[in-house]
């Protein structure tokens, strides 16, 4: 036991007031044989094959907690069970601050039990009460205590929260294994998920799939290849919460389709996959249909991931609390209101009066660093003040890296913000390592829509990013590319990758969290292993391509034999190379119009970025 653990059980023990213990939020209490705690039974709330759980009151405090105890027989099974409660204790905690998942109040253990006091003692029971009292109500078999559009409108939002709150769950690294209806509590007409005690923390394990025999979890709602006792990870838990759905779903609907309540899931999922599709659903319910399906399919490689159920949720209206509506726009940070943005001034040309009036695109702005997860693809906007020098400049994007040294000045467009002018470009990254204060992203180019066959790119250091649902495609006359393809779901309204995107793995940049960003989409949980994997074999080895070539990614002139040519285009910048942002009727695949909707990067990147550095 850790000395910080020790002082606490100390001081708690000392707190007690003759043999009844006063409980503080936080603390581990072992109890002493003339002790107990301060806690008057009101009623069961739930039992299982190891433990009991019950709603009680602190009688000084009046609060009502939820008690859940672990009864103790033998060493043996003392040694078993204690295993089991330290996992459920340590993940509930880990786990703490999200409003749909409970809250460890404190812990105890006595010579026979270990136990945990929660919160919320929920006062709607679990869920699967919760449908079977809604079924009631709709048959108008009894006379339903609310508003039964108060219960119709917290099942329908149940269905967001809890994509939601499992989708936290799963960005903390670690699996619930046990998503079922007795697993989710409603208090106040709200979804609180619970029981943690058989889940895993695949950060600590080090490894994100099981195998082996299934223990603990109700083979109802398990996912075949946890049937089949086949390998499984978090795709297991989409499974589950997909089967949750159909209950949820089914009673919305009275009923349209039916199901056979005592059958394991997984063995009639094709069935009930056809009797959906063949239901009469209310029009705002249909929606949830592909969902579903997306959700339980029989092969977890094409299952969709939690963040993809929560994101395709969250584009419908109806699906989700005021929290979760709330938390969501923390998360994406404070959006300017449509047609409020702040207008900047720019110029057609450098050193001409001929001025133009902008509104900043409002979908670059500051979000939260939860945002900033492994496999999220952003695009971020760098600023460097006019006339600045190198080394003498600071970007607003607060990398603290000169623009000058990593982009071509092709790259940029000048405008005016105020009496100050500042160099505005575009980049598009994937995060694959995110810090408290910032994070590490790779670039996404397409090389001026030539990929890796434009001369100099080394092939072998880069992958195919292509959008979900499209096909992962090499150019004509491209080769070399050996690592796996990676896909990205497209955020909502932002056209799918050009064909030429390529992830460029052998540098990294460090992007702190106060740039204003705009989301572009997010690799799929199936495909962030690969991304992260190929990362970390680059970033042990040296990058072979030339910094050359890295700073005129996506220079839309030919390749670097006409450097005469360059040098000339140089000395004029009013040859219509450097991109604006402004009356430039341009087409093709190198217009910036076509690379700001196709690639989203009008960068020349980084010629003198340290490289792989940590």
């Amino acid at each position: 036991m850790s000395q910080q653990s020790s002082s606490t059980i100390r001081t708690a023990i000392a707190e007690a007031t003759d043999t009844t213990l006063v409980i503080a939020e936080g603390h581990h209490y072992v109890l002493r044989d003339n002790e107990c705690l301060p806690y008057q039974h009101e009623r069961i709330l739930g039992n299982g094959l190891s433990a009991v759980v019950e709603q009680v009151h602190d009688v000084r405090s009046k609060k009502v907690y939820a008690r859940k105890t672990i009864k103790i027989s033998g060493q043996r099974g003392r040694e078993e069970k204690e295993v089991f409660f330290h996992n459920e204790v340590n993940i509930t905690r880990a786990l703490s601050g999200h409003h749909h998942i409970i809250k460890l109040y404190a812990t105890y253990v006595s010579q026979h039990e270990f136990g945990l006091l929660l919160q919320p003692a929920a006062d709607g029971n679990n869920l699967e009460d919760y449908l079977s009292e809604y079924l009631d109500y709709s048959e108008q078999l009894v006379s339903p205590p609310v508003d039964k559009d108060v219960m119709t409108r917290a099942l329908e939002q149940a269905f967001g929260c809890l994509a939601n709150g499992l989708n936290y769950i799963h960005s903390r690294g670690i699996r619930h294994r046990d998503i079922k209806p007795q697993n989710i509590l409603m208090h106040k007409h709200s979804i609180i998920i619970t029981d943690f005690g058989s889940s895993k923390n695949t950060i600590q394990l080090g490894k994100n799939t099981t195998e082996g025999i299934v223990d603990f979890q109700t083979r109802r709602y398990s996912a075949p290849e946890v049937l089949e006792e086949e390998k499984r990870s978090f795709d297991a838990d989409v499974y589950s919460l997909g089967c949750v759905f159909i209950e949820i779903l089914s009673a919305l609907s009275q009923q349209a389709f039916e199901y056979d309540p005592k059958a394991i899931y997984a063995q009639v999922m094709d069935d009930l996959h056809r009797s959906m599709e063949l239901a009469t659903l209310l029009p705002r319910l249909a929606c949830l249909r592909d969902i579903i399906k997306s959700m339980t399919l029989h092969n977890r490689e094409g299952r969709y991931d939690v963040s993809m159920v929560d994101q395709d949720i969250r584009r419908r209206t109806g699906f989700r609390c005021k929290k979760c509506e709330h938390q969501f726009m923390l998360d994406q940070g404070r959006r300017m209101p449509k047609g409020k943005g702040q207008k900047v001034r720019g110029t057609y040309e450098p050193g001409t009066n001929n001025m133009y009036y902008e509104k900043i695109d409002t979908t670059f702005y500051v979000r939260h660093r939860k945002f900033f997860c492994e496999g999220r693809v952003f695009a971020v906007i760098m600023n460097e003040t006019a006339g600045a020098t190198s080394g003498a400049t600071s970007i607003t994007s607060a990398t603290n890296l000169d623009a000058t040294d990593y982009n071509s000045s092709k790259s940029i467009s000048p405008v005016r913000y105020g009496d100050n002018y500042v160099y505005t470009n575009v980049r598009r990254f994937i995060v694959v390592r995110a810090k408290r204060e910032f994070c590490y992203a790779i670039p996404i180019f397409t090389y001026s829509g030539r990929a890796t066959t434009k001369r100099g790119v080394r092939p072998s250091e880069h992958g195919i990013a292509y959008s979900w649902g499209q096909k992962a495609q090499l150019l004509p006359g491209e080769g070399g590319i050996i690592k796996p393809s990676i896909a990205v779901v497209m955020a909502e309204g932002v056209v799918n990758l050009h064909i030429a995107s390529r992830i460029y793995y052998g540098i990294m940049h460090p992007i702190q969290y106060n740039v204003k960003v705009k989301d572009i989409g997010y690799v799929p949980e199936i495909h962030v292993p690969s991304l992260i994997g190929n990362w970390k074999a680059e970033e042990e080895n040296d990058t072979y391509q030339a910094a050359e070539v890295t700073r005129n990614a996506e220079n839309p002139e030919e390749d670097q034999d006409d450097d005469e040519d360059d040098d000339d285009d140089d000395e004029d910048d009013n040859d219509g190379d450097e991109i604006n942002d402004h009356d430039d009727t341009r087409t093709g695949p190198n217009s910036p119009q076509h690379i700001l909707q196709d690639t989203g990067s009008i960068s020349h990147v980084f010629a003198n970025m340290n490289v792989h550095s940590s």
